[in-house]
């Protein structure tokens, strides 16, 4: 594959530290992006106009002039806040400027250098020229429930073999299609990368796409993209874990024992002072579960307490765990989070002394992030600024993440899932 010669990027405004942006909010309808030179090959435009269609008018004529070029993808991300129907967003992407393929897709909401818009309209267009989305780079699946297992091998039916230099982007309606299936059927892709977010749409109900003026519902869009040189992943969980235990006894998706003592007992134990609401020690103290058979447990692959029986003294999980699975109560914690970050962003920055070149960031994040997690917005995005520094990025907010693992995709909650490409 021809390389295509580095670009420098030239900021726009302040940069945007890993530090808490206290109250600050950007001018309504104004236009952020990161400037790029004629000879990158990705730019990045976020609109934060209340019209959607002016908003992605405006931020595609941003993304077309710093390329200097017609991108061949053109990629349109809107904010489940604008309320847009399918057929309104198979309208708007046949006006996207530019781009030989034009996507449209639902996301509850956008991480930005702007800042945070997780419950405020925005849109985002993301431009890519040369080889990186250049030919059949955009698949859609229409009304997938029920085949979710079988994505992976009609992903590389038609994109045709994957290799390690290709990165999968998938973005999946998380409220019909299921999760844990869709993370199994996407093995298939091996070996290339693969980025995943799991969406709800406007009012918490489905998420849809369009592709080239056709809408797309209850299904999921892929897109292959091919970086001239290499890509870098990085994984920054929002939990600390408790010490490991080992379950010795359990049924299905029900853990009755961790080593030999009641799984309530020792649940209740890891809420504290949390356990006299039932509601909230759930919602802050999860289990961690192993990435590999037999591993330890991974503070970013933790599920939710789903169900208590005071009865056995057993708590539940929304999947099943067999004896002698190494587990760990985790509790959600923005110190660890904040230090996650930060070893995630020293991970995927260049040597020093290197030339950054051409390249773009993505980010896949987990809604209960952010401020509900740091309680401040500005946080998360200044970290995934300093970790995509001085490249254009985005990050894509939705309910879980998908992220390409030794033993195949994991699916991944409050975490965020960082690549970047170079």
């Amino acid at each position: 594959m021809p390389k295509r010669p580095p670009g420098r990027l030239l900021g726009l405004g302040p940069r945007v530290g890993p530090r808490p942006t206290r109250g600050w909010a950007p001018p309504a309808g104004s236009v952020y992006s990161a400037a790029v030179s004629s000879t990158a090959w990705a730019a990045a435009a976020v609109d934060e106009t209340l019209d959607p269609v002016q908003a992605l008018g405006r931020a595609s004529a941003e993304v077309l002039e710093r390329l200097g070029e017609s991108p061949e993808l053109v990629i349109g991300f809107v904010a489940a806040a604008h309320g847009a129907s399918p057929r309104q967003l198979a309208d708007w992407s046949r006006g996207l400027a530019g781009g030989r393929r034009r996507v449209i897709v639902q996301v509850e909401g956008l991480l930005s250098q702007a800042g945070e818009h997780t419950a405020t309209p925005a849109v985002a267009v993301l431009g890519l020229t040369g080889d990186v989305g250049e030919g059949d780079a955009v698949h859609s699946f229409d009304h997938a429930r029920g085949r979710e297992c079988e994505l992976g091998d009609e992903l590389v039916e038609y994109f045709g073999d994957l290799t390690a230099d290709d990165l999968v982007v998938v973005i999946a309606d998380a409220h019909a299609l299921d999760a844990r299936k869709l993370a199994a059927g996407l093995g298939s892709c091996g070996p290339a990368g693969l980025l995943g977010l799991g969406v709800e749409g406007p009012e918490g109900g489905g998420a849809a796409h369009a592709v080239d003026g056709e809408a797309f519902s209850a299904g999921a869009v892929a897109i292959r993209l091919r970086p001239p040189s290499e890509f870098r992943c990085a994984l920054a969980p929002a939990t600390a874990l408790y010490a490991a235990r080992t379950v010795t006894r359990s049924q299905d998706n029900w853990i009755l024992e961790l080593d030999g003592v009641s799984a309530l007992e020792e649940f209740r134990d890891a809420a504290g002072t949390l356990w006299d609401d039932e509601r909230r020690a759930a919602r802050s103290v999860l289990v961690a579960r192993p990435a590999r058979p037999g591993g330890p447990p991974d503070a970013a692959l933790v599920r939710a307490v789903v169900g208590v029986d005071e009865a056995r003294a057993a708590i539940a999980l929304s999947e099943a765990v067999e004896p002698g699975e190494r587990v760990a109560f985790a509790r959600r914690d923005p110190i660890a989070a904040r230090e996650a970050m930060a070893a995630a962003a020293e991970r995927l920055r260049p040597p020093a002394g290197t030339d950054p070149g051409a390249g773009l960031g993505l980010a896949a994040t987990c809604r209960a992030r952010g401020e509900p997690l740091f309680g401040h917005m500005g946080i998360e995005s200044g970290y995934l600024a300093h970790a995509f520094e001085p490249l254009p990025w985005l990050g894509l907010v939705g309910s879980y993440q998908l992220v390409a693992g030794a033993h195949g995709p994991n699916l991944l909650t409050h975490t965020s899932a960082l690549v970047r490409l170079s």
